[in-house]
């Protein structure tokens, strides 16, 4: 099993906040997980929440929380 935890800061350069306003959008954090379940199959989940700051919270933007998983196999 591997964990692969990750944090990162999303900055806008004037696509969400209209004149070019260099300050934050989001920081946003999680995780994910690969499990190797035989020599060519891997299971994988993650988590991840994004907090809005401030050219988000500018917009009516908030908090999103999103996961997913899946199957992996290699030929």
């Amino acid at each position: 099993m591997a964990l692969h935890p990750y944090v990162l800061l999303g900055w806008d350069y004037g696509y969400v906040s209209g004149p070019r306003r260099l300050s934050e959008n989001n920081l946003q954090g999680g995780m994910a997980v690969t499990l190797r379940i035989h020599a060519n199959a891997k299971l994988f989940g993650q988590a991840s929440h994004s907090l809005a700051l401030t050219n988000l919270d500018r917009e009516g933007e908030g908090d999103l929380t999103w996961g997913g998983f899946g199957l992996w196999l290699t030929f």
